[in-house]
């Protein structure tokens, strides 16, 4: 009888885990869409390595989809905080910061992300979002006109940028942006 219980732990010991298995594990969690058994999974492995950065992100990610974002953003901090040349990293700590409407942190993570390129239409468009957020519609117009300038065709970028314009007391540019999007055929700029 012992020899059978025995045969039945030993090989249950001697299968430790890594934390980069239970990174895989947490990994594979989140790929079924099940966050929260993903976040038991990113604690063991932080529990055995507390430097593996991509462990916080990924918690981090996990607690986004359980709509914690402020446990989030803690994560994407200290995995930022190991290594911060993954720009995913970044990015995903900008977006959640503008959905907590934490515009000023969104700013500053979009700007840093356009300073290391390359700058895109939507990166000058969350900016612009986390602008308009902190009532800066003068910087708002800004990136909205940078977007632009990357891809004019956009319908819905007139459209923003022109309340923006307007808040900005730019009245005549507003109702210009206004006219290009009817003219675009965008159906929020219907009268």
């Amino acid at each position: 009888m012992l020899l059978a219980a025995m045969a039945v732990l030993v090989p249950l010991c001697a299968v430790a885990q890594t934390a980069e298995d239970f990174l895989v594990q947490g990994q594979q969690e989140l790929e079924q869409w099940n966050p929260d058994t993903a976040i038991g999974f990113f604690d063991q492995a932080i529990a055995q390595d507390p430097d593996m950065a991509q462990a916080y992100f990924l918690r981090g990610t996990a607690k986004r989809d359980t709509g914690d974002r402020e446990g989030a953003i803690e994560d994407f901090d200290r995995a930022i905080e190991r290594d911060a040349s993954p720009l995913e990293y970044v990015f995903e700590r900008g977006l959640a910061r503008n959905y907590v409407q934490d515009y000023a942190g969104a700013v500053e993570d979009f700007s840093l992300l356009l300073d290391r390129g390359p700058a895109t239409e939507d990166l000058y468009l969350l900016r612009a979002d986390s602008r308009r957020g902190m009532d800066d519609f003068e910087g708002a117009v800004a990136d909205y006109s940078r977007a632009l300038a990357l891809e004019p065709n956009n319908p819905e970028t007139y459209y923003f940028r022109a309340f923006c314009r307007s808040d900005a007391g730019d009245y005549t540019g507003a109702e210009e942006d206004f006219q290009q999007a009817r003219e675009m055929g965008f159906e929020g700029a219907r009268q």
